[in-house]
């Protein structure tokens, strides 16, 4: 029946021992085809921390910002233990980011001294107005604001920006956004929200106290200063690269691509399913050029 099979598909016949050599010359292609970069050398080509992530697409190079030295050192050591050796791009969404990092599991936690030395640790948030979610910026994940106020960013996720051309309006919307998003913030901050301050909290009390919280927040709107604004550059960044400006001011931005602009272009059109996940693996590596 075997022999049949392979005649009927034109197929040669193949003996055990040549099964074997042709497995062991598959798994070398399948190997030299997902990692292409094991044996790579690469050079610096700034005085500044630089990264290579390496694809099955091509090589992109990212420069670490020294003005966010707790994220960059926390990268350098992630990429130093092994954990984003071999790791994968979890998302791709096109116009909008790639998700990337490690992939946390209890499980391997438990056998992992170089994981159980990340877990649970608080990375504080390094915002600064100059850093924007330009085309190629590479960031750090976090929990929402919801359960995460202080913004801290996630130890093992990060993600590189795609985002879209943006218009002058689109970016002045953003602005006012950001700004009400900071003023609501800093006045959370100073008057916290307690119905059980209300001593009596029946309908009518709780109503009256929401009254007077909503009216002391109005005043004090607009009393604020925004403090939210794009420079002329930065605009003209965004009208030209594009990116994702709806993040500035809410994660923490740590480094910037230096080359392979057009390896983002292609991973943007490998195969993805209805959630964005890549159908075929898609293993990569991240390398500090030392």
């Amino acid at each position: 029946m075997r022999s049949e099979i392979h005649k009927s598909l034109n197929m040669p016949k193949l003996i055990p021992g040549k099964v074997f050599i042709a497995s062991c010359i598959g798994f070398l292609i399948i190997s030299c085809n997902q990692y292409p970069f094991e044996n790579k050398k690469y050079q610096k080509k700034t005085d500044n921390t630089e990264v290579i992530l390496a694809t099955p697409k091509g090589d992109i190079r990212f420069l670490l910002y020294n003005k966010t030295p707790i994220h960059k050192e926390h990268f350098i050591k992630l990429i130093q233990s092994g954990l984003l050796t071999k790791s994968k791009l979890h998302l791709i969404i096109p116009d909008y980011t790639i998700q990337c990092g490690y992939e946390y599991k209890k499980k391997k936690m438990i056998r992992n001294n170089d994981l159980q030395r990340f877990t649970g640790k608080k990375i504080p948030p390094e915002i600064f107005p100059e850093f924007i979610h330009k085309r190629g910026t590479l960031a750090a994940s976090r929990l929402p604001n919801e359960s995460n106020p202080e913004k801290y960013s996630d130890p093992f996720q990060f993600y590189i920006v795609l985002g879209s051309l943006q218009t002058d309006f689109n970016l002045d919307l953003v602005e006012k956004k950001t700004n009400q998003q900071l003023f609501y913030e800093k006045f959370i901050r100073t008057h916290p929200y307690r119905v059980d301050t209300v001593k009596n909290p029946t309908e009518e009390n709780l109503k009256k106290y929401k009254n007077e919280y909503d009216g002391e927040y109005r005043r004090e709107f607009l009393k604020f200063k925004e403090e939210f604004h794009y420079t002329q550059e930065q605009r003209t960044i965004y009208n030209t690269v594009g990116g994702l400006p709806k993040l500035d001011g809410s994660y923490t931005i740590f480094g910037e691509l230096l080359e392979g602009a057009d390896v983002l272009d292609s991973l943007c059109t490998v195969q993805k399913d209805e959630e964005h996940k890549p159908v075929e693996e898609m293993q990569v590596n991240w390398i500090l050029i030392e």
